[in-house]
């Protein structure tokens, strides 16, 4: 067994935060922009036709006001497509900075594990990681660390479900719903998970308060590198 310590540990996640900031903006431009071309179409096309005493089809992007509810599509359904793909590239950059993060613990330190050597996968894997061989106390970030799980089920719904919860058991089904509730109106559960305007940068705001509670903790952190680790590759 022997001791390190870590001091001025530089990870740099506040600058990297610009970045992602950066790119929420970038797409909630792109769905303004989107919806302001849907709306002066279709102004356009109204003004083009007042002549005429039946409503004209509309049209926009290939698509036309007899079968489909055009408002629907290009002012909700697509906004919500753009913010869910967002908010899953959120969390992967999210989960692969968490691994950055023990990479840098593990070269900081020069220790011999790794975080895949650790049982378990994803963000559980690392936290357990910084848990166990980084010896931090994360009970304070436990707050976070909860409504990071609950993003973590929305991407999965996303990803899985269309953004659905009747695959939810019944207890996780109604703390999403609390969730969502508490969260509005950046979120809304009508036809599956809606993200609006807002919830991308309070997601982003989640990731970067617990990297910057973990910044915190690994300053003047005592690391113990035990002999016997069996209990954590299984």
């Amino acid at each position: 067994m022997k001791r390190i310590i870590s001091e001025n540990i530089i990870f740099g996640y506040s600058e990297v935060s610009e970045l992602i900031r950066s790119y929420i903006l970038g797409v909630e431009a792109q769905v303004e922009d989107s919806i302001n071309r849907y709306y002066n179409s279709q102004k356009e096309q109204i003004s083009d036709n007042l002549e005429f005493d039946d409503m004209p089809t509309l049209t926009h992007l290939g698509l036309d006001s007899g079968p489909w509810n055009l408002e629907e599509i290009f002012v909700e359904h697509f906004p919500n497509l753009l913010r869910r793909s967002a908010l899953v590239t959120l969390f992967s950059f999210f989960e692969s900075q968490l691994n950055e993060f023990c990479n840098v613990m593990k070269f900081n330190d020069s220790l011999q594990l790794s975080y895949k050597d650790i049982s378990g996968q994803g963000i559980e894997r690392s936290k357990k990681y910084l848990e166990k061989v980084i010896y931090l106390n994360l009970s304070e970030l436990l707050p976070v660390w909860n409504e990071i799980k609950i993003i973590q089920t929305i991407r999965n719904l996303i990803v899985h479900q269309d953004g659905e919860m009747d695959s939810l058991s019944e207890g996780l089904s109604k703390e999403i719903n609390r969730y969502i509730r508490s969260k509005s109106p950046l979120l809304s559960d009508e036809r599956g998970i809606v993200i609006q305007s807002g919830y991308l940068l309070h997601a982003a705001s989640v990731f970067e308060k617990y990297f910057k509670g973990l910044e915190s903790m690994v300053e003047h952190t005592s690391i113990v590198e035990n002999d016997n680790w069996d209990a954590f590759f299984r």
